[in-house]
């Protein structure tokens, strides 16, 4: 028996996807047409318009298909949302094709922005299926009209909400030749907060919450635009997020999942990188004012800020937490700041614009990747000395140490393996496929793995660190440039 609700529901989003007469079949085809072109255009970023404030964002992410299910090919035309009034709204489709021998793992569906408000559900079209066999691929005979998937819901005003779409693959197949998709839809489940991750989407304003266990999506937070970076602070259980395009950081409170307060910086300054200091201080790179402003992060005030070199995109923090690193794109050197009297103290002169690193496990040593230069340079941190020189090739991206290990990770623009060298002799010892260059990389403690914020690919990846292998990728939104994730290390 069918619940009278969702039965209410189902009735409400055939209505409104017009299903009976010649002239409602007519508008159907328009719907799927007008879906189709959409599907045609390349993602683009889900930005409301400026002083639409009762625009918001959905997501529609679709599950792994069922093993049973590996002959199946579909190819999605279009995702509408329908509201409670019947209205439908179409989505941009981010994934079109959908195969079952490589549905092994969740993906971004469709997306697009839409009035706040609640909603009955979705309507889905298609434009081919196929079923494999032994002799090949045989065509499957289309739904007539959009398959209804009812699932209230309700976006709000400037945020944004997350549907997760099931394909269950039982009679969805009939006959051998008729193609009559079911599928469930339902908002997920947020696992415990020591398994949350965050990416940051800086050309969709978006922060994509994921299970560092299952490496999948479970939610999804709407920031102000360009957020460039993002630090957590695990025992407060806030995380905070540059607004490169705002002059501002937001505060977002990991429980609930929403934006509690801003920190507003000076006109100007484009915020691009984010650290935490032992004691709660909050530093700000100021790429735009070539500055570093010092935020109380528990009144979420900023109370200082300095002067550092030109266009400031890095800031290292050292383990002992007494100084911090400011890596200057447009210099030659490395700015040195006292945090305990939030002065700067030195700097430390590198290769031509610095502005990635990474500390090894004792903390006594510092490598740096330069964007004007080919190689990477290894520094002696307590006496802030050259030790070494590696020649990486131009191009690198980002830098991480595995502090277990030593091993150090670098990633290159134009390269779609990771380069994995030895501490002590710098000597290449692997090389690992990626789908693109790394903007940031963490490594999960309790899993083992690395993970990357891969923009080309839209995507975080995460790597086996015991045998380096691919094992996952995650549809975060458009151009992720930083990640964060509980029981990481840096």
């Amino acid at each position: 028996m069918i619940h009278p609700k969702i039965l209410s529901d189902t009735e409400g989003l055939a209505r409104a996807a017009s299903f009976s007469s010649k002239r409602e079949v007519r508008g159907v085809a328009i719907l799927a047409l007008t879906l189709l072109a959409l599907a045609g255009c390349q993602a683009r970023a889900l930005r409301p318009e400026p002083g639409r404030g009762d625009q918001a964002g959905l997501y529609v992410y679709l599950r792994p298909l069922p093993e049973v299910a590996v002959r199946l090919r579909f190819i999605v035309a279009g995702v509408a949302a329908v509201d409670v009034a019947g209205n439908s709204v179409p989505l941009k489709i981010r994934m079109a094709e959908i195969d079952g021998r490589e549905a092994g793992r969740q993906r971004l569906l469709a997306a697009g922005v839409v009035p706040a408000g609640s909603y009955r559900g979705l309507v889905v079209t298609f434009t081919a299926a196929w079923l494999r066999g032994e002799e090949g691929e045989a065509a499957l005979r289309l739904p007539e009209v959009p398959v209804v998937v009812p699932m209230p819901f309700v976006v709000g005003r400037r945020e944004a909400s997350m549907v997760e779409m099931a394909y269950r693959h039982e009679d969805s197949v009939e006959q051998g030749f008729r193609f009559q998709p079911h599928f469930f839809a339902y908002t997920p489940s947020r696992p415990v907060v020591s398994r949350l991750g965050y990416a940051a989407s800086f050309r969709e304003d978006l922060l994509a919450v994921f299970d560092r266990k299952t490496l999948e999506v479970v939610s999804v937070i709407a920031t102000g635009r360009g957020p460039a970076a993002i630090v957590r602070d695990e025992r407060e259980r806030r995380a905070y997020v540059a607004l490169s395009q705002e002059d501002a950081v937001e505060v977002v409170d990991v429980p609930s999942g929403r934006v509690v307060a801003r920190i507003p910086l000076q006109a100007g300054d484009a915020p691009a990188w984010l650290a935490l200091a032992q004691n709660g201080l909050l530093l700000s790179v100021n790429r735009g004012s070539n500055t570093v402003s010092f935020i109380d992060g528990r009144s979420a005030v900023e109370v200082s800020r300095v002067r550092v070199g030109y266009e400031p995109v890095y800031v290292l923090v050292d383990r002992p937490g007494r100084r911090a690193y400011v890596f200057n794109a447009r210099s030659d050197f490395l700015t040195i700041i006292d945090l305990a009297r939030r002065e700067v103290v030195g700097s430390v002169g590198t290769e031509g614009g610095p502005f990635r690193g990474s500390f090894n496990r004792a903390s006594d040593r510092l490598y740096v990747i330069h964007r004007d230069s080919p190689y990477l340079t290894v520094f002696d941190a307590t006496r802030l000395t050259r030790v070494d020189r590696l020649l990486v090739g131009m191009g690198a991206s980002d830098i991480h140490v595995d502090t277990n290990t030593d091993f150090v990770y670098v990633g290159k623009k134009g390269s779609t393996v990771l380069d994995v060298y030895d501490p002590f002799s710098l000597l290449p010892v692997a090389f690992i496929p990626v789908p693109g260059a790394p903007a940031d990389m963490a490594i999960d403690l309790e899993e083992n793995r690395l993970l990357l914020a891969v923009p080309e690919a839209d995507a975080v990846v995460a790597v086996d660190l015991i045998n380096k292998r691919l094992l996952g990728v995650l549809d975060v939104g458009i151009d992720p440039r930083s990640l964060e994730v509980m029981g990481t290390r840096r």
